[in-house]
């Protein structure tokens, strides 16, 4: 009986590198008379997080000075705004804008009075030092984009109080488009969407 047990035993180790064995676990403690001591093995997830923050309304006031001035052939603004990504040590992420106009316009704004379209185009970037880092379109995906672009730390707060905002969007509208529209006031919406990757 001892030979078999023993027998089963060896078998037992040798078949145990092939066998799935779990990587932590708790131990007992041994009975006594004055303490027991026992373990118990704790693990945290993190799963990837990523979130946008911190976007301000854009308005484009025209003023005629401004159409007319020989040095600048479009009008422009943009939004700043914080990105919190715990994509890797640099904050990973795509980004994707789209406009109220459809993936299949260019982006467009509205005017609710006579239905008029005003096109613009749109850059984005991850670095507020770099307004014009990436053109994009409605439905394109800018890929490779850091929290850490432009030199800082990489956000560890939701809203980049730790770090200041780090990514912008930057609108433009054409003077020529200008000039061809009828007065009034032109609305839209932009969706700005970040993503794990």
């Amino acid at each position: 009986m001892v030979k078999l047990l023993n027998k089963a035993l060896i078998a037992a180790l040798v078949l145990s590198p092939v066998m799935a064995a779990p990587a932590m676990a708790a131990t007992n403690g041994a009975l006594s008379t004055s303490s027991s001591a026992g373990t118990v093995d704790f693990t945290a997830v993190i799963p990837s997080m990523v979130r946008i923050s911190g976007l301000t309304d854009m308005t484009l006031n025209v003023t005629p000075d401004a159409v007319t001035s020989p040095y600048f052939s479009r009008e422009d603004t943009e939004s700043k705004f914080c990105v919190y990504s715990n994509i890797g040590a640099d904050g990973g992420y795509t980004l994707k804008v789209d406009g109220t106009a459809g993936t299949t316009n260019p982006f467009a704004l509205t005017n609710a009075s006579t239905n008029a379209k005003l096109s613009y185009d749109v850059w984005v970037s991850d670095n507020v030092s770099n307004s014009f880092k990436n053109y994009t379109w409605p439905g394109n995906v800018v890929t490779g984009y850091k929290t850490t672009s432009g030199g800082q730390a990489r956000p560890a707060t939701l809203d980049c109080s730790d770090v200041g905002k780090n990514a912008l969007v930057h609108v433009g509208i054409n003077n020529t488009n200008i000039l061809a529209a009828t007065a009034g006031t032109y609305k839209g919406t932009l969706t700005i969407t970040v993503s794990t990757i």
